[in-house]
């Protein structure tokens, strides 16, 4: 099932309803990346930002990683374009630049996503910070002892998280 942006909103209004006053972070690994970086834009545009986003091998585009694909180079050809039709779902490129506090995790060895797209994000907000790991591929970054300890860094230095003033109970969700 394909997770629009529409029904992230939606989750996150209940999260909000339930856990009043709660910083709330965005997760998202490989095409997540896409979904968590439209809906922290949204939110944006609603007024109600969320207080960070998490992105674990992001893409610029959908496009720009289906393009270096031989396999889709190929379905392209045969269907005429294909890949356009997907051409403006999750441009992480067009939002990126308004969203403060990300992190960005990306491993050097990724075989899915070139680490262009993990450096060239990074230029693109100022407000990130970037993480690259010799390896840890696709899908095992995760994994890592230093990813992981960087995202607890993450979670623990965002200005007022430990301030019960700001974060009544002290939640995150």
């Amino acid at each position: 099932a394909v997770v629009s942006t529409q029904s992230t909103g939606s989750v996150l209004a209940v999260a909000r309803k339930e856990h009043p006053g709660a910083r709330v972070y965005l997760y998202g690994h490989s095409m997540g990346t896409g979904v968590a970086c439209q809906a922290a834009f949204q939110e944006l545009q609603d007024g109600t930002p969320v207080n960070g986003v998490i992105l674990e091998a992001p893409f610029l585009s959908i496009p720009e990683v289906v393009l270096k694909s031989p396999a889709a180079r190929v379905l392209n050809a045969l269907y005429g374009g294909f890949i356009w039709r997907f051409s403006d779902l999750f441009m992480t490129r067009d939002v990126i630049g308004e969203l403060e506090n990300v992190l960005i995790l990306f491993a050097e060895d990724d075989e899915v996503i070139p680490v262009n797209h993990a450096t060239e994000l990074h230029t693109m907000c100022s407000g990130s910070s970037l993480l690259l790991t010799a390896q840890g591929g696709h899908n095992f970054l995760i994994h890592q002892a230093e990813v992981r300890d960087k995202i607890k860094q993450y979670l623990q230095s965002d200005v007022g998280h430990n301030d019960p003033a700001t974060t009544p109970n002290g939640q995150d969700i």
